[in-house]
């Protein structure tokens, strides 16, 4: 495909036409995620007529809308789609199968374009229909009956029903969210008759959709009702082959999130009689593989016992608790830290207490440490306990205690334990489960509720959900989700991870599958019913965020952070009021306003995914906010916006695999901070962006969210800063009399040499000393022990 145009009004049009066969591509997106669909170009996200007015339509058409019948996918061109030099996409099969259903369709009526919230829904009957209560005009319930008109592997349209009060309304839901063994009855009883290719159709479509098991079971009926027709048990044996691999596939899945024993467990429990040779052998080699990996560990401590065992006895006896404590924590999570020991431990060419001493540097600084001295490698032990013990305690007194028997420690370095501190289990305790505790759906096992004391007003609780088999040393990349204010946490942590299954003892959600903590904050005020964009909102968000870290082991650079209505505004609001702390926002039928409007250009280095129904709210939300959307389409910013199609505001369970995939991706990783700083602030405690935080901002640019709409003018408080050359830091703008300035070399500063910070035309000069009492203060306030700053200066 070379950029295919169209005019945007054909496409809108088209909401509720019939099926059009169009081409579908594989576009890859420069975040490397590949997204399927058929290509349109457009001009604008803004649907808004008034808005537009009456000039020409602009010639420019920046943005793909990759539609693939579920869902529209919109992307700037420019900024997000990676397309070769030849601007050609390659073009890929359609989906094979579509079934339509006849139903009594509505033919004539008033057209749904907007929908609020639903009241209700019904399950679907066998004959593929459902009733829907919408929200009418009066404030009463508007029913209307719909039914599956078509079906394919991807999406399951539906369509309003003749009884439906005249009104028209076409929507698309996930093929997937319909059980599978519904699915077929439904199928059934509305192909009829079950001719042997109507049988086929069904067939196709359940392996298309990766069904397979109904596709198994519509394949043994097919058998059994034409015993006469060939080659139908020949794929039967292909289809539990395909079974197979899909179990395969998964046990390869918990293995990358850390759950080897489940893995292990997948692997070996499973019965091969019946799959294909080759399929057979990749099971065997996948659990020997596994079985080596978890083996290596213990072997590699064994080999490093029977050195410690030769060096001579006062030296041996001072690792004998390191010894000990490797033979508990060494796993595949851990066994990196030990790359130099693996490659030269059995070096005789390298004196023996050399290579005991790269195993002790290992473990304590990690991998590549290379160290070769053995009183150091001790010493970096207790500076290493003493590390713990000063971020575990909570009294000033200790603390100085603690920090004057650390300066006295050869190794003590801020080099050596920046090193130390990613590598180290979190400080503060998890909750005690009671004696009587049993594991249940209402106490299921990894789940835990913490209060946090403070103020009335900052006050607050949270729930952390802990993957399988969690390991307090490995980090785990963790979403913040926020209820919307009517809803309650416990209803987040069930959407990411899935409900507790009694038999198989474990949740089933896609959390608890690809190994991430889930922490579901209490954000709001009693009785609270809307966002309300308060800096105490903000604040318990981040308040339950900090003491999830000091607890659970979370990587510090894949935090992601979501919510739904109007906990997906607030998200959208908190993650780029605080860009530095997120690895991607991810707002889910959100309904932006206040900062969110002027907040744009904080996000451009900050990965978005949105989510809407194409239908939400009393006008749809590309005619009242399509012109915010807009802001985010521009080739600075890695924004992804979704519309579900046909659809209201929904928590959109179905694109849960997608925000997975994003969310994996490598690009979307917190980076370190970047040398150039261009933000603006509305808001008092939206004064810290990543190295610059200013003490106190200017009072005009602190706005009042309840006083917003009275404000004539709002001024954005822009704040300007760069690393540039000649190790000096530059503040060019800022609504502030005041900066501190926080300083670690990942900014790009050599803290070796005197630093240099210009504010206007005043001068502060900072050499740094090199103590350790910074950025030990800095991971126990800020809890990030990935990124910890070094040293901070204020200026002027």
């Amino acid at each position: 495909m070379r950029y295919p145009r169209c005019l945007l009004s054909t496409l809108l049009l088209t909401a509720f036409s019939a099926v059009i066969a169009v081409a579908e591509y594989n576009v890859p997106l420069a975040n490397g995620l590949m997204v399927r669909g058929s290509v349109v170009e457009i001009a604008s996200l803004n649907e808004n007529a008034f808005s537009k007015g009456s000039g020409t339509q602009p010639t420019a058409r920046p943005i793909w809308m990759i539609d693939d019948g579920l869902r529209r996918v919109f992307v700037h061109q420019q900024g997000m789609v990676a397309v070769k030099g030849d601007g050609v996409v390659p073009e890929v099969p359609d989906l094979q199968i579509r079934l339509e259903i006849p139903q009594n369709v509505s033919s004539s009526g008033r057209f749904l374009g907007s929908i609020g919230a639903v009241h209700g829904v019904s399950d679907f009957s066998d004959l593929g229909r459902r009733k829907i209560m919408i929200p009418g005009p009066s404030g009463g319930s508007i029913p209307i009956w719909q039914g599956m008109t078509e079906v394919t592997a991807r999406y399951i349209k539906l369509q309003s029903l003749h009884a439906s009060h005249n009104y028209i309304w076409e929507m698309r839901i996930a093929t997937s969210s319909v059980p599978q063994a519904q699915l077929r009855r439904i199928l059934h009883n509305r192909m009829q008759p079950l001719t042997y290719e109507i049988r086929l159709d069904l067939i196709r479509l359940f392996i298309e959709a990766e069904m397979f098991e109904a596709a198994r079971q519509e394949l043994l009926t097919t058998i059994a009702e034409f015993p006469d027709k060939p080659n139908l048990k020949k794929q039967l044996t292909s289809l539990v082959d395909r079974q197979a691999k899909q179990l395969l596939l998964e046990a390869q899945q918990r293995r990358r999130a850390g759950q080897y024993e489940l893995s292990a467990r997948m692997l070996s429990e499973f019965q091969t009689d019946q799959i294909a040779a080759v399929t057979k052998l990749e099971f065997s080699d996948e659990l020997v593989d596994l079985q080596k990996e978890l083996q290596k560990g213990p072997d590699l401590v064994a080999q490093l016992e029977t050195q410690i065992a030769n060096l001579p006895n006062e030296q041996g006896a001072a690792f004998q608790g390191l010894l000990t404590e490797l033979k508990e924590d060494i796993s595949p999570d851990t066994i990196s830290r030990l790359s130099d020991y693996i490659r030269l431990g059995n070096d005789e060419k390298i004196p023996l207490e050399n290579r005991v001493a790269l195993a002790v540097g290992g473990w304590i600084l990690g991998s590549g440490s290379g160290l070769q001295n053995l009183a150091l490698g001790r010493s970096l032990i207790q500076v290493r306990d003493g590390v713990a013990a000063y971020l575990r305690s909570e009294d000033p007194g200790q603390r100085q205690a603690i920090l004057d028997a650390l300066r006295k420690l050869e190794g003590a370095t801020v080099e050596n334990i920046a090193k130390i501190l990613p590598l180290i289990r979190p400080q503060r305790p998890l909750p005690e489960h009671p004696e009587d505790w049993v594991a249940s759906p209402e106490t299921p096992p990894g789940m835990y509720r913490i209060s946090i004391p403070g103020p009335d007003e900052l006050a607050t609780e949270y729930i952390v959900q802990l993957p399988e088999e969690y390991n307090p040393l490995r980090a785990y990349p963790a979403v913040v989700s926020l209820c919307a204010p009517t809803g309650i946490p416990r209803a987040q942590i069930e959407w990411w991870s899935g409900s507790y299954n009694e038999s198989l003892k474990m949740r089933l959600g896609q959390a608890s599958r690809q190994g991430y903590v889930v922490i579901a904050p209490l954000w709001t005020r009693p009785g609270q019913r809307v966002y309300e964009y308060t800096e105490r909102e903000h604040h318990r968000v981040m308040t339950c965020l900090r003491d999830a870290m000091r607890r659970v082991s979370i990587d510090a650079d894949r935090v992601f952070l979501s919510g739904h209505g109007d906990g997906g505004t607030a998200a959208w609001d908190i993650g780029i009021a605080h860009p530095d702390v997120w690895a991607g926002v991810i707002p889910i039928s959100a309904d932006p306003s206040k900062y969110i409007i002027h907040y744009e250009d904080n996000a451009t280095d900050l990965p978005i995914y949105m989510v809407f129904g194409e239908m939400a709210g009393s006008q749809a939300p590309l005619v009242r906010f399509g012109y915010i959307l807009d802001d985010y389409m521009t080739s600075k910013h890695k924004a992804m916006v979704v519309m579900m199609r046909g659809r209201g505001p929904e928590d959109f369970y179905e694109e849960i695999h997608h925000i997975f995939d994003w969310m994996a991706l490598g690009a979307n990783r917190r980076g370190p901070p970047p040398k150039e700083i261009d933000v603006v602030t509305m808001r008092g405690e939206d004064r810290f962006f990543w190295w610059l935080e200013m003490p106190q901002i200017d009072p005009r640019n602190d706005l009042n969210p309840f006083l917003w709409d009275y404000v004539k003018k709002r001024l954005k408080g822009i704040v300007r800063a760069s690393v540039a050359e000649n190790n000096t830091i530059r503040i060019t703008q800022g609504p502030a009399d005041q900066f501190v300035i926080w300083m670690n070399p990942d900014m790009g500063i050599n803290l070796n040499e005197q630093v240099t910070i210009r504010y206007l035309s005043r001068l502060t000069r900072f050499d740094f000393d090199g103590d350790i009492k910074t950025i030990l203060e800095d991971v126990r306030t800020r809890a990030d022990r990935q990124r910890p700053y070094w040293a901070f200066v204020t200026a002027p």
